[in-house]
Formats: C-alpha cells, structure tokens, sequence
C-alpha cells in the first residue's frame, strides 16, 4: 500500500494530550478525544492483537467455561476464534476476528480472508503489514504486542503453530487440535510476540499444553 510507510511516520511523530488517542481522519493522522479504539486506526485498516488473557492448550473447555457466546462451538480452532471475538467486542471493536492458529482442522491460510488490500495495525497504532501477502513474506514491520485494550501482556511465547506462509507448521504439536491441555505426550508451537522475523509466528519450540500464553487475534 503506497501510503502506508507515510502514515505510519506521520504517526509516530505524533503527541496527543492524556486521555486522547490518534485518529486517522481525512487523509491525515491527528489527536481525537474519542474512546473507541478502532478510531485510532486508519479506517481501512484491519487491527490484530494479542489476547489479555493467558489461555491453556485446551481452547475448547476455556472458551465454553468463560464465554456465554461461545457455548455452540466444537472444535479447538472454532474455540479460539470464539475468544477472539468475545475479546474484540469486549473492547468495542466491530468487525470479525480469527485467531491466528493451526491444526490438522485448518490455518490462517484456509480460514482467513486473504483477497482485500487493507493494511494491518496494532491497537495501538502501528503498521504490522500492508496486506496478507506483506504479513506472510518473512517478516512484519512492527511486533504484535499490544492487547485488545492497546495494553501490554506478559510472557514471551504466543500459541501459532503456524508457518510464516499462514499454513500448518506441526501436524502432532498442537494439542490434539487444541483440545488438551494435559498429558505427557501433548505439546503446542508458538511463536514470540516481540520478533518482527519469522519467529512472530513460528519457531523451532514446542512447549506443555498446560503452558498459559496469549493468542493473536486478527480481524478479517
């Protein structure tokens, strides 16, 4: 997208005053008392960010046990995705959004909506990629760290076991299509939520299913 790199710099040598956030608002980045924070992003732009909350391998369980909305789903991919979206709402975002995860059910490159042109930013205002084939070329140009809440998560390990191409990284590494979140044998990938290469999303590591990391959520 040609004006992204221009936006993204206009935002960064922007200061607004305590209690108010950048908005993107006829063709220019400027300050805005608004509390909605998909306000702070260019309007054509599609957010991601990471969950506040640290889930277990067993997307399922959690997602049935702590979320009303999600009491229909079935599978552990439909569950992240459930929470995702729970989490989206719960800090006023609109949209749909998909958790960037994989198992032997699908990945980000089946399930996400990859035809559009739009930009990706974090919640609290920076460029990650300008389009899905910039998200999946090796590298995004700035860390996905932020929470729903444009805040801050501890721990470095997020669940992915994703292939920076959007596809399936391990077959066996992801808790029984995460749907476990116990057993010796049972492991999940992840990825690192301060890289910007390729370990954003996938690494060498595998680690218990009964790990607490975050999950990346990406509007579609």
């Amino acid at each position: 997208m040609d004006g992204a790199d221009g936006q993204d710099g206009a935002l960064a040598n922007l200061t607004c005053d305590e209690g108010q956030i950048a908005k993107f608002e006829g063709g220019q980045w400027g300050c805005a008392d608004s509390l909605d924070l998909a306000d702070a992003i260019d309007p054509f732009a599609k957010l991601a960010f990471i969950t506040s909350v640290n889930y277990d391998g067993n997307m399922l369980d959690q997602a049935i046990n702590n979320f009303p909305g999600c009491s229909g789903v079935t599978t552990g991919l439909d569950a992240a995705d459930c929470i995702c979206q729970e989490q989206a709402d719960s800090a006023g975002f609109s949209g749909l959004y998909a958790a960037w995860l994989a198992d032997n059910t699908g990945s980000p490159d089946t399930r996400f909506v990859k035809s559009f042109t739009q930009p990706y930013y974090t919640t609290d205002g920076r460029l990650i990629a300008n389009d899905w084939t910039d998200l999946t070329d090796g590298s995004i140009a700035n860390n996905i760290n932020r929470t729903e809440n444009a805040g801050t998560a501890g721990g470095a390990q997020i669940w992915t076991n994703v292939n920076i191409d959007g596809t399936l990284t391990s077959s066996g590494d992801n808790c029984n299509d995460w749907t476990v979140n116990s057993g010796a044998s049972q492991r999940g990938r992840f990825g690192r939520k301060g890289a910007i290469d390729n370990e954003w999303t996938m690494t060498s590591f595998r680690t218990n299913c009964s790990a607490a990391l975050n999950i990346y959520c990406f509007e579609q």
